[in-house]
């Protein structure tokens, strides 16, 4: 379009030009013209209509009009994902805003979403921003990313691995404590069923064999008396195992 906007712009028919990157019908990367007009389109506008507003005051009222489109986001399109990759990766390596997409970068960046998806194309860039870092190398253009694309996704596996590694361990904690509160509750809940005179006989009986055994600190008989016969009334009151009120938990 450089040959045929050069006639005009010479003439100062066009005074301004820009192109915003879009997406059409189809979902395809496009391209939206917006066009300033010159002197020399005013003259012929306002010899056609008569019109006597000032040139001036006409350049100005074209060019707020001009902003509309950027003034009401209700209207703004949203970028397709392949241009906010693009876009993210020129923001990331070249700190630059609303850069203009190449159609082959779009072209990468849809491959490479087909392929790894929103997520891991993002850290795909990220990752390859850091090693170029590393490495004092100027990253230029998108495609650039993708050499490092086996690394990253290397990087990225293990990532996810340890959280997946830290997520079970900290559901396995949490289950065990919700566990031993249920199993704590259905003790408590099976000391007050049963007979004052059984229970008295149980932890009498406890307490025997533990004094027999001679193995039991004197201060620390009262406590183990608990601990035992909390055990034994456990038996009694069917209390669930840990991987039975798992399974348990799981059917809820």
């Amino acid at each position: 379009m450089y040959k045929v906007h050069r006639a005009h712009l010479k003439s100062n028919y066009i005074q301004k030009i820009r192109a915003a990157a879009t997406t059409d019908n189809d979902g395809k990367p496009d391209w939206v013209l917006y066009y300033v007009p010159g002197e020399k389109a005013w003259t012929e506008y306002k010899q056609f209509t008569g019109e006597r507003t000032s040139f001036g005051n006409k350049i100005i009222e074209v060019e707020d009009r001009e902003e509309i489109p950027n003034s009401a986001p209700e209207h703004k399109a949203v970028d397709s994902e392949p241009i906010q990759l693009v876009k993210y990766f020129y923001k990331r390596f070249h700190g630059i805003e609303n850069t203009m997409t190449s159609p082959k970068a779009l072209t990468q960046a849809s491959k490479l979403l087909a392929e790894y998806g929103f997520e891991k194309a993002l850290f795909i860039i990220d990752f390859a921003h850091q090693a170029a870092r590393e490495t004092n190398y100027k990253l230029e253009l998108f495609g650039g990313v993708l050499e490092y694309t086996p690394r990253a996704m290397g990087v990225y596996e293990k990532i996810k691995m340890r959280e997946t590694q830290q997520f079970s361990e900290e559901r396995t904690r949490w289950l065990q404590e919700q566990y031993e509160e249920y199993r704590r509750q259905a003790i408590a809940q099976f000391r007050t069923a049963i007979p004052p005179d059984e229970l008295a006989a149980i932890e009498a009986t406890v307490k025997q064999h533990l004094e027999e055994e001679s193995k039991t600190p004197h201060v620390a008989i009262k406590m183990m008396v608990r601990v035992h016969t909390d055990a034994l009334l456990e038996e009694r009151a069917g209390i669930l195992s840990f991987e039975d009120w798992e399974r348990s938990q799981q059917a809820i």
